[in-house]
């Protein structure tokens, strides 16, 4: 969270690569996300970069799926 206040793109990029969780839960007491802290505070390259992380993770996911 703290890399995402920041806009800390690089950082977030490492923290990513190294298994950090895109979905994880929100801070209890403000219930932000990384994603909406990014926004928040209008750091656009870190929004990018969770956006695009999370599309990426998310077709990952689909293309396990089968529908029967």
């Amino acid at each position: 969270m703290e890399a995402a206040s920041g806009g800390y793109v690089e950082v977030g990029r490492v923290l990513l690569d190294k298994g950090a969780d895109i979905a994880a839960a929100p801070v209890p007491v403000s219930r932000d996300t990384a994603l909406t802290i990014a926004a928040d505070k209008g750091h656009h390259r870190f929004v990018e970069l969770l956006l695009t992380r999370f599309s990426t993770q998310l077709n990952q996911s689909v293309a396990y799926v089968t529908v029967e």
